[in-house]
């Protein structure tokens, strides 16, 4: 039996790149325009201007991620540690972009 299902490996990335992508950017976008008091149509139209900036700045380091998560760590701990440092620089980024103006 193959260690690594092509296709699953596949279908996990895709999804990952694409609706989870799409999903956390949005809900960012709109919960830092909310936090500063934004309202529904202002925190609406933050997003249609910084989604893409974020997807493309984010298609820079997730795939890079999922991909050694998916086919060359195999502990849960490796692949937990990899996704928390990712997570941890994606954070700074988004934080020194949150803060510019």
């Amino acid at each position: 039996e193959p260690r690594l299902n092509g296709r699953n490996t596949l279908l996990k990335f895709l999804i990952d790149q694409s609706v989870g992508g799409a999903a956390n950017t949005i809900a960012f976008i709109m919960i830092m325009a909310g936090l500063r008091g934004a309202s529904w149509d202002e925190a609406w139209n933050l997003v249609q201007h910084e989604f893409w900036p974020l997807m493309i700045a984010g298609a820079r380091l997730w795939p890079l991620v999922s991909l050694v998560n998916f086919t060359v760590l195999e502990s849960v701990e490796s692949r937990n540690l990899l996704g928390s440092l990712a997570g941890m620089a994606w954070g700074v980024y988004l934080s020194l972009v949150a803060a510019s103006p």
